[in-house]
């Protein structure tokens, strides 16, 4: 039996002790960002539901002293959770089994590669500086001095208080495999297990009590944290669970609400061919607890390892959970390699005692959805770093992340959305050059402003409604794609429950918006529209076109494909909020790109008289003296001066007219620039270099 420390109310200080990431400025702006109240209360609520879970548990093994609250089945480590209403036991287990390709071949599946020194990106991103959080069925083994001693974590992973003191094998494992694939070393005597964010570090908690944890971690500032478990779905689980928005669903989103830049990764689970008793339905329609949220990023996995090769890395995998939801949300969100992943190993498999260099290899047994979301979780990651080096030290809103992450995928299996591979396969490399050509949000928006792409964090009236259309100008590149999209963070919908029956369709969106694409010229008339994804009955269909305002229920994301734009034409993006959804504040994230990529023009001087708008990098010559010639042209900091020589003597005349030049900041080939601010005109900008 698992003996826990008490948190209760002291859960938020308890955890914001523990948790350092990011600098302090950032941890600071990342605060003010949260609900402290909110999560506060949500914190305290949730440890109470824990420790009311965990008092039923401990009755219901007092009178069935013949069964383990954690044992081993098949492989897998379980761990009895709560009681359900009916009186049986709910297990938790993990989305894997370890005894992997590898952590380096995950990444390199899903680009990553292409942010590492020498990269296609031009960048050194490798997770320095950026904390990710971790929750397993288990924590990770330590050595007699309480520190984490397997080669590929040493110093790069530590366990919260309070924890369990014993973890099952099977489990400790598990929690070692998925920790190493985020953030393990780049050690010489094992390359090819590499973690994908190899300079990032975690901190790890025992996910029994994750909600109150992770509400307590958000409050800190946390940014992305990874979840590869969920609870076992047996014979004995209510049909009516499946693809169900139950209360753990909507206890997640309610806490994300709060946090607008945490988003947690969460494994989609392993049953699409078991047979427990949803067999019928054929892999679909099996997301439970957080992986039927509307906030999360639920991850898919693909890959299948072919006798005599070569292995089929974007092949849906035999395992991976399908969706829908029951309202018809797509699930999974993602999907990236989770077949034959080579990680870190906590136990000896022989012996049993704790090891510092055992590793899984890489075959079938060392799969799951379990090893899929921990690697795109460690991307998400990598992207907050990047785009944070280019902003000042800003980091995205969860929505912003998710968009940018879905709406560059590769698309795989049906085009378009589809419930297998969810918005496709993650494409790191699409993301990152997203972020590299962002156009300025100050310019104003014209042709020769476009530098690419777009992201945006928009505020919404909250008087908008149906008929408001929010508008954004645009210019496509032609050649390739013109792709728009649209996210946001949801509020907690309407609980699902058992009296429902099994399989409702209502929908448990709170807030809806739609987007269109609208051509300006030269056919004014010509309108593109989103995916519909398809529905709960019609799962299998293929994604089909929209032609109106909110004819999807894709969930919390919409995207436009223009396919063949015309090359620097111009098209309005369109947004509107469904009438019906909260009159309230909301951020919604806008992602696009296939954007028009001119090089900026030469800069301009501000200047004074005829000479205004000449580019040069010299005084204007006009002359300001009211009488006679000037002599001379004085460039001061931030002014001309003209001496005026005339028949009533000397003067001065002056005008403002502020240098601007291009600044081009730089840590070299491969280095890491770190700036506290935008490097722009009238700003005092500080950057910290790193070489390579």
């Amino acid at each position: 039996m698992k003996n826990w420390l008490k948190i209760a109310s002291g859960a938020m200080m308890t955890v914001a002790l523990s948790v350092s990431a990011q600098s302090v400025d950032q941890r600071k702006t990342l605060r003010q960002s949260v609900d402290v109240t909110e999560l506060s209360t949500l914190a305290d609520k949730y440890q109470k539901k824990f420790e009311a879970d965990e008092a039923k548990v401990l009755a219901y093994l007092l009178a069935n002293p013949t069964l383990k609250r954690d044992d081993v089945v098949k492989g897998v480590g379980r761990s009895i959770v709560r009681i359900d209403n009916d009186g049986n036991p709910v297990y938790r287990v993990a989305r894997g089994t370890v005894d992997g390709q590898k952590n380096r071949a995950s990444g390199i599946l899903i680009k990553t590669d292409s942010l590492y020194p020498g990269g296609s990106i031009g960048v050194n991103i490798t997770g320095t500086g950026m904390l990710a959080g971790v929750w397993e069925p288990g924590v990770l083994p330590v050595d007699g001095s309480g520190a984490v001693s397997h080669d590929l974590l040493i110093g790069k992973a530590t366990n919260q208080d309070p924890q369990p003191t014993t973890t099952v094998a099977g489990n400790a494992n598990h929690a070692a495999h998925v920790t190493g694939t985020i953030v393990g070393s780049d050690i010489a005597s094992r390359p090819s297990a590499r973690g994908i964010a190899y300079g990032a570090t975690s901190k790890n908690w025992d996910a029994a009590n994750d909600l109150a944890e992770m509400t307590a971690a958000a409050a800190t500032g946390l940014l992305v944290s990874n979840h590869s478990y969920g609870d076992a779905n047996t014979q004995s689980t209510n049909l009516w669970k499946y693809g169900a928005y139950d209360t753990e669903a909507k206890d997640w989103d309610a806490m994300l609400k709060a946090a607008p830049n945490y988003l947690p990764f969460v494994a989609a689970g392993n049953e699409q061919t078991s047979s427990g008793n949803f067999a019928a339905k054929a892999g679909y329609d099996i997301m439970t607890g957080p992986a039927a949220s509307k906030n999360t990023m639920v991850v898919g996995a693909v890959g299948v390892i072919v006798a005599g090769g070569p292995n089929d890395d974007k092949a849906m995998s035999a395992y991976s959970n399908w969706g829908p939801t029951d309202d018809g949300r797509v699930k999974p969100d993602i999907v990236a390699k989770g077949t034959g992943i080579d990680s870190a190993q906590a136990i000896n498999a022989t012996t049993g005692a704790l090891t510092n260099s055992a590793y899984s290899g890489n075959g079938d047994d060392s799969s799951g959805t379990s090893y899929a979301s921990p690697a795109a979780a460690a991307a998400g990651l990598l992207l907050q770093q990047y785009y944070s080096t280019l902003t000042g030290g800003a980091f995205m809103r969860s929505s912003t992340l998710k968009a940018l992450m879905l709406g560059t995928a590769e698309d795989l299996g049906n085009p378009g959305p589809d419930h297998k591979f969810g918005w496709g396969l993650l494409n790191i490399e699409q993301a990152a050059q997203a972020i590299k050509k962002r156009t300025s949000l100050t310019a104003p928006a014209t042709l020769a402003n476009s530098r690419g792409s777009r992201i945006e964090e928009i505020a919404v009236n909250p008087a908008a409604d149906s008929t408001t259309e929010i508008t954004r100008r645009v210019y496509a590149k032609g050649g390739q794609p013109l792709v728009v999209n649209i996210g946001w963070i949801d509020d907690e919908g309407p609980e699902q429950l058992a009296s429902e029956g099994v399989d409702p369709t209502t929908s448990r969106m709170v807030y809806e918006f739609d987007v269109m694409v609208r051509q300006v010229a030269p056919n004014p008339l010509v309108e593109t529209w989103p995916w519909i994804v398809p529905s709960m009955l019609n799962r299998t269909a293929n994604a089909t076109i929209a032609t109106a305002w909110f004819q999807s229920n894709g969930g919390n994301f919409r995207q436009v494909i223009i396919a063949n734009p015309i090359a620097n034409a111009e098209y309005t993006i369109v947004i509107r909020k469904k009438t019906g959804s909260p009159a309230a504040d909301r951020s919604l994230s806008l992602v696009a790109f296939g954007l028009a990529e001119t090089a900026p023009g030469l800069p301009v001087d501000g200047a004074c008289g005829s000479a205004n708008g000449t580019p040069s990098l010299v005084a204007p010559s006009a002359n300001l003296c009211s009488a006679g010639t000037a002599s001379t042209v004085t460039s001061g900091t931030n002014s001309f001066t003209w001496t005026c020589n005339s028949d009533n003597g000397g003067a001065n005349a002056s005008c403002a007219a502020p240098h601007q030049y291009t600044v081009t900041a730089t840590a070299g080939a491969n280095g890491t620039l770190s700036c506290n601010s935008p490097v722009t005109g009238g700003n005092t900008t500080t950057c910290i270099a790193s070489p390579a």
